[in-house]
């Protein structure tokens, strides 16, 4: 009987003492050089997210996940590269360092045959040489490793969206099926537990996305496919050394069910990204860490692209309000023809970015001066007065409201419009025309006049025209005569 545990290598005659062998985690054999590893520790387990209140917004009860201060460009050596527009025919990921076919698992398991038959002569019984066998694996006798990390996928390099992801572990693989439903050409997918994540990437290409477009990308891409019914507010976060937006949300996905998740934003150059990681709620402690990797593998392939030309600011000159308005991207421009349509001192026009052709994407905003209110007080009711017959005009059958948050408080307040108080409300037409539409109505009540601004676009494009109309208003400048 041997006495003690043999090398795995079996053209290698050293034994090692049973005391070098208790509670070592690897053993490296000092004739022939062979290292011989114990499985690691499992990792300790990712935090558990925090009960989850109905009443509370998803932004403050998201897992609780410290960023780091920046995560550094990973420069890739040369791979295959990965068109967002053309996934992989077979839908499936290869490791790098493997390749379908023979890979020397044969050796392996000789080895291992080997060594469970040594280690046979020094157990009592059956049993406890079924709990030896679970306890260790072999690294490769041709080449001494320095690590037992696992091994990582191929970084995935996509040339037309300008990003590198190098996806870690052996269990995330592409989900066709996902990919399909949810109209997104990148999903990858984990077994147990299920886990995804979602890449989207656009190229706005004469613009750097704004804020509103990123949320859009998120929201008008995947809101459906994952059920969302809570959306947390914006906060600020790291992606690819650059900064970005965190977003959490609570949602259901058809057949599978209720699940958390994160969708992490972000613009570089004229590219716009989003990484969207879910899961079910119970099962986060264990795929945490696995989506705070992902997104740390993440990268620009091509950090040195030349800057997007910025637009030179665009100030509107009202004809009669002695005020400004501002444009710092571009987007807007005067349509004195329709300004004796609306008998509107100011009228602007911008295009739908995702289709500038569609005369039905576009966003307008009607500046109207109105009569001095008796009372400041009863301003908002004139411009609204005003709003919904210049509305009637083009939607006979429309009926306007208020918009209420999720606690059915209407999204109507005292705020500040540019430099002068004032009162903003949010507001829908239902049975429109060419369907729904969203309003914002910001008033400015004034020692001889009203200034009624009238922010209006498709109900489905709120999320992308939203942002641009709060800028007009906070440009909002009175002239001193």
């Amino acid at each position: 009987m041997v006495n003690g545990l043999p090398c795995p290598n079996p053209t290698c005659t050293h034994v090692f003492p049973p005391a070098a062998v208790a509670g070592a985690a690897a053993l490296t054999c000092p004739r022939c050089g062979t290292l011989f590893q114990f499985r690691s520790v499992a990792a300790p387990a990712y935090p558990a997210p925090p009960a989850y209140p109905g009443a509370l917004p998803v932004a403050a009860i998201a897992p609780p996940q410290a960023l780091p201060a920046a995560v550094p460009h990973y420069q890739p050596p040369t791979h295959e590269r990965f068109d967002l527009d053309a996934p992989s025919p077979d839908g499936n990921l290869v490791a790098a360092g493997e390749y379908r076919g023979s890979d020397g698992s044969g050796w392996f398991a000789l080895k291992a045959t080997i060594a469970v038959l040594l280690l046979g002569g020094l157990v009592l019984g059956g049993v406890y040489m079924h709990q030896v066998k679970g306890w260790f694996h072999f690294a490769s006798a041709e080449k001494t490793p320095t690590s037992n990390a696992a091994p990582t996928l191929k970084p995935i390099n996509s040339d037309a969206s300008n990003f590198t992801l190098r996806v870690p572990g052996t269990e995330w693989r592409q989900d066709e099926a996902a990919q399909t439903a949810a109209k997104v050409n990148l999903i990858f997918k984990r077994g147990t537990p299920p886990a995804w994540m979602a890449v989207i990437a656009k190229d706005f290409k004469t613009h750097t996305p704004r804020e509103r477009e990123l949320v859009d990308l998120f929201s008008g891409r995947m809101r459906d496919y994952l059920g969302v019914a809570q959306q947390g507010d914006t906060e600020e976060a790291k992606l690819a050394g650059q900064p970005a937006m965190r977003i959490a949300f609570r949602g259901n996905i058809d057949k599978f069910g209720e699940i958390v998740g994160e969708a992490y934003l972000m613009a570089f150059n004229s590219y716009g990204y989003a990484l969207v990681t879910w899961t079910a709620e119970e099962s986060y402690p264990k795929v945490g860490r696995d989506f705070e990797d992902l997104r740390k593998n993440f990268a620009i392939l091509n950090p040195k692209l030349p800057a997007v030309k910025k637009p030179e600011p665009r100030v509107f000159l009202a004809a009669k309000g002695n005020f400004t308005l501002q444009d710092d991207d571009g987007l807007w421009a005067r349509r004195p023809a329709l300004e004796s349509l609306h008998k509107a001192d100011m009228v602007l026009l911008a295009e739908d970015p995702d289709n500038p052709t569609d005369a039905a994407g576009q966003a307008m905003l009607v500046v109207a001066i109105l009569p001095r209110a008796k009372n400041a007080k009863l301003a908002p009711n004139l411009a609204r007065d005003n709003l919904e017959r210049r509305l009637k005009l083009d939607h006979p059958k429309g009926k306007l409201e208020v918009l209420k948050d999720e606690a059915g408080k209407p999204l109507e307040e005292d705020a500040a419009v540019g430099d002068q108080d004032g009162h903003v409300m949010r507001l829908r037409l239902k049975g429109g025309k060419d369907g729904d539409r969203f309003l914002i109505l910001a008033v400015v009540p004034g020692p001889q006049q009203v200034i009624a601004i009238q922010g209006e676009c498709p109900w489905d494009k709120r999320g992308v025209w939203e942002h641009d109309f709060e800028a007009l208003l906070r440009s909002l400048r009175m002239r001193t005569k």
